[in-house]
């Protein structure tokens, strides 16, 4: 059996490789559907490459850590490891690849406390009722999201979001944005049903959003 413990990633070509998740295999629907790539509770799940697309795929890590950074040129990026959890260390000397979220995919650690979701990009855009999900459902506090980008786009009824949700006893966790520029705009539909004349409905409407709230006995998180 042989184990090595790593302790960086070095890219030393000037493009890197591109990584692709459409998985939509079902998991779970109960309590809520789970689809795609899932690790345990409390493990980790990173993705890290060139570009990252997520096409209508999904990452589930309840109650642990997923990361998603994009390199763009040769350059180390740093890894830590603490029991269970792996970690990525970007310095800010690395270049940034671009990261795409659309057509539905989700990057979720929803948990009793809600998990930490890290994303370090250039370019990073949610897309069509795309989700980037923290949510707190019992009685831990939630970790939060983090985001490091260049340019962060949501539209299209996509959202970022931490929420202490209704019965948990934990706060939800906070996200941090730091972005050159920030863009939210327009809405999506929710479901598959539409008014006869082949529009959608606005009750099946949900908005473009970045946001952290409370509907348990907790309280939200800070965006900053």
């Amino acid at each position: 059996l042989l184990t090595v413990n790593s302790s960086a990633f070095l890219f030393n070509q000037q493009t890197a490789g591109r990584i692709e998740n459409r998985s939509t295999v079902e998991s779970s629907r109960r309590p809520e559907r789970l689809f795609g790539l899932q690790v345990p509770e409390g493990r980790s799940l990173l993705l890290l490459g060139g570009e990252i697309l997520l096409d209508g795929g999904g990452l589930n890590a309840a109650n642990g850590r997923i990361e998603l950074a994009g390199v763009a040129g040769e350059r180390t990026v740093g890894l830590t490891v603490n029991g269970n959890t792996l970690s990525l260390s970007m310095p800010d000397s690395v270049a940034r690849g671009n990261i795409a979220i659309a057509n539905n995919a989700r990057v979720n650690v929803s948990g009793k406390g809600g998990g930490f979701i890290q994303i370090q990009g250039n370019r990073v855009s949610l897309t069509n009722t795309s989700d980037i999900t923290a949510d707190t459902l019992a009685n831990q506090n939630g970790q939060g999201i983090s985001i490091r980008v260049s340019h962060l786009i949501i539209r299209d009824g996509s959202q970022i979001s931490t929420t202490a949700r209704e019965n948990s006893q934990g706060n939800s966790g906070g996200i941090a944005v730091n972005a050159d520029l920030v863009e939210i705009t327009g809405t999506g539909n929710s479901g598959n049903s539409g008014d006869s004349s082949g529009g959608s409905s606005r009750e099946n409407e949900r908005p473009s959003k970045l946001a952290s709230d409370a509907q348990g006995a907790g309280e939200a998180g800070d965006l900053i």
